[in-house]
């Protein structure tokens, strides 16, 4: 064993403001998803802002029995359960203000893997945080992690721009952090460390993957030729996607007959006169309700693909009902 005392690194920030976060930011002592008829969750919850872990344990175990698909209630037992000062602590950011449908499936997963580990006897605690998708109230949360000696890790953020936009905090700080739905190609150019240690990584597949199977899948599945595609230009992530699409369609023989940048004004309504084999929407979080619109113009007149952003079954329902006219 080397007898070397190990340092901890010290970490330094160079955010632009100084902003409270304060408020969106919870191990368990406060309410970050929407208020529910839940009044054990709540008790749960003033009982763990006290410092009283049985029975913030008791309500908290009360509450998930009411609703055992809320993430956040189980993230906050499991943390009530494991309240020690020796709790190995990670964080999840995820875009709750901002996309709730998104920000409960990735907490489910983070709050499936925290349960298992407390159950095999890893003291695991996980410190959620909100970062609404958007970039300088995400730079506040990274810089308020990067000073808390005690967290390890970071499970986020949502999207490609959040994630790049504090890409920059963790590695230089040397916190490790993945990000579970991020797949902008912009992602894999960031610039390396001078020791070339990489402190940024992903789960999903990157947008150089998507765009390339969604090219062949119109060109070889549906047996399509020429597509429209409609992206956010202001959108590392949509864009990444976009160009992937686009140069690989033409390389294997597609065409693109339009691309419409859906942060322009009445960008849905474009739709209406597009002579394509097929309809490609490829919005962000930003611009992902113009996809109810495109398909109200469309009628159904063209067969309509997306990319990974359109993975929301309340999205796909309400675009289901267009389409059928409801």
């Amino acid at each position: 064993m080397n007898s070397e005392v190990s340092q901890e690194p010290q970490r330094l920030t160079d955010s632009p403001a100084d902003i409270d976060v304060s408020n969106y930011i919870s191990a368990g002592d406060r309410l970050l998803f929407p208020a529910s008829n839940n009044p054990d969750k709540q008790a749960g919850i003033t009982a763990f802002a006290a410092g009283d872990w049985a029975a913030a344990v008791s309500k908290l175990e009360a509450a998930f029995k009411i609703d055992r698909t809320d993430p956040e209630t189980l993230i906050y037992l499991n943390n009530a359960r494991v309240n020690s000062a020796e709790a190995i602590k990670i964080a999840a950011v995820v875009p709750v203000s901002d996309s709730l449908s998104a920000a409960t499936e990735i907490l489910r997963g983070i709050a499936q893997a925290q349960d298992e580990a407390i159950k095999a006897g890893v003291p695991l605690k996980v410190v959620i945080a909100d970062d609404g998708n958007d970039e300088t109230r995400a730079k506040a949360i990274a810089q308020k992690f990067v000073k808390d000696i005690n967290i390890l890790a970071v499970i986020g953020h949502g999207s490609s721009k959040t994630s790049l936009a504090v890409a920059p905090i963790y590695s230089e700080n040397q916190i490790v952090a993945i990000a579970p739905t991020s797949t902008s190609t912009e992602l894999a150019k960031l610039p390396k460390r001078a020791d070339g240690i990489n402190y940024i990584f992903r789960t999903a597949p990157s947008d150089q993957f998507s765009g390339t199977a969604l090219a062949r899948y119109i060109l070889n599945d549906l047996k399509k030729n020429t597509a429209a595609v409609f992206y956010n230009s202001q959108s590392s992530y949509s864009k990444s996607l976009q160009t992937t699409f686009s140069t690989t369609l033409v390389l294997e023989g597609g065409q693109v007959v339009a691309e419409v940048d859906l942060s322009q004004p009445n960008a849905a309504s474009r739709v209406a006169g597009i002579a394509a084999d097929v309809l490609v929407l490829l919005p962000d979080s930003d611009t992902i309700k113009s996809v109810i619109e495109i398909a109200r113009l469309n009628q159904n007149r063209l067969p309509v693909i997306g990319g990974d952003a359109m993975y929301n079954t309340d999205l796909l329902k309400r675009a289901e009902q267009v389409c059928r006219g409801q």
